[in-house]
C-alpha cells in the first residue's frame, strides 16, 4: 500500500515509523511463538463458557480467502444453559484482509444482538 501512496503522490511512513512498526511488528511475532512453546503439551483445550444465569452470550468468528480476497462472518447467541437462541452468517465478496473481517464479524454480532 505503501507503494501505491507514494505513485500517487501521498506521504509515505517516516524512517522513524517504519522502525517503529518493525520493532512492534517482531516483538508481537515473538510473543506468539513464545505463547505456543510455553503451552503444556498435555493442556486441555478451552471449551465454551456458560455467562452468568439470565444472560445471553454472543460468539462470533471471521474467515478470510486471501486468494480470493473474500471472506465471511459467523455468529451464534446462546442462553445461560448453552441452547440455542439464534445465528447468522453472511458473505462478503470483497474483503481487505483477515483483521477487517474480524471487524466485521464484530459489527454483525452487534447487529444480531440489536434483532
Amino acid at each position: 500500500m505503501m507503494r501505491n501512496k507514494r505513485r500517487h503522490g501521498e506521504l509515505s511512513m517516516s524512517i522513524q515509523q517504519a522502525i517503529t512498526w518493525a520493532r512492534d511488528t517482531t516483538y508481537d511475532l515473538w510473543q506468539i511463538n513464545y505463547l505456543v512453546q510455553q503451552r503444556a503439551p498435555n493442556e486441555a483445550p478451552s471449551k465454551w463458557l456458560a455467562p452468568s444465569q439470565g444472560w445471553f452470550k454472543i460468539n462470533s468468528d471471521a474467515a478470510f480467502y486471501e486468494n480470493k480476497h473474500s471472506g465471511a462472518t459467523a455468529s451464534v447467541i446462546r442462553y445461560h444453559r448453552g441452547s440455542f437462541h439464534a445465528a447468522q452468517a453472511r458473505w462478503y465478496e470483497r474483503g481487505f484482509d483477515a483483521c477487517l473481517m474480524e471487524a466485521l464479524a464484530c459489527r454483525d454480532r452487534l447487529q444480531l444482538a440489536k434483532q
